[in-house]
């Protein structure tokens, strides 16, 4: 799949000048953000996660990148890139909303770029909203298609 931006969205939602601004949101003074969605880099999808189920995260240097594991309840955020410690900085406020997984030609111009701005490279959330639906409906179980309780 390419990386590219859907041309179609593009149309709709022009975003003319990508230069100078935010790859992610905060809340303003005297709030706290209630989730944190993910904008992954086709524009094809987004992901959500409520902070109230924020308990941990991890912080690394892997050398080449950086990775911040954040874990929310019974899910998983992985996410690579780098100058994630500008994302540590608002999570640690209670204050990230939103952030975007770029594609590599913004990778390349944010990184010769000197202002302080997080670089998301890639996004990992476990599990899929895919497999949590599975899950609730029964469709793995082979008694029958009845929701049933979550066993995490």
């Amino acid at each position: 799949m390419p990386e590219a931006r859907s041309k179609f969205l593009e149309k709709i939602i022009p975003e003319a000048s990508k230069a100078g601004r935010r790859r992610y949101t905060t809340c303003g003074p005297g709030e706290q953000a209630f989730s944190l969605r993910t904008d992954y880099k086709t524009g094809r999808k987004k992901r959500s996660i409520a902070w109230s189920h924020f308990s941990d995260y991890e912080w690394e240097d892997l050398g080449d990148r950086e990775r911040l594991t954040v874990i929310f309840g019974d899910r998983i955020l992985t996410i690579e890139g780098y100058k994630l410690d500008v994302l540590i900085r608002e999570i640690d406020a209670g204050k990230l909303k939103t952030f975007e997984e770029l594609t590599t030609p913004e990778v390349q111009t944010l990184l010769n770029d000197p202002d302080e701005d997080a670089v998301v490279t890639s996004v990992d959330i476990y599990p899929s909203v895919a497999e949590i639906v599975r899950e609730i409906k029964g469709e793995n179980d082979d008694h029958g298609k009845h929701t049933r309780s979550l066993n995490r």
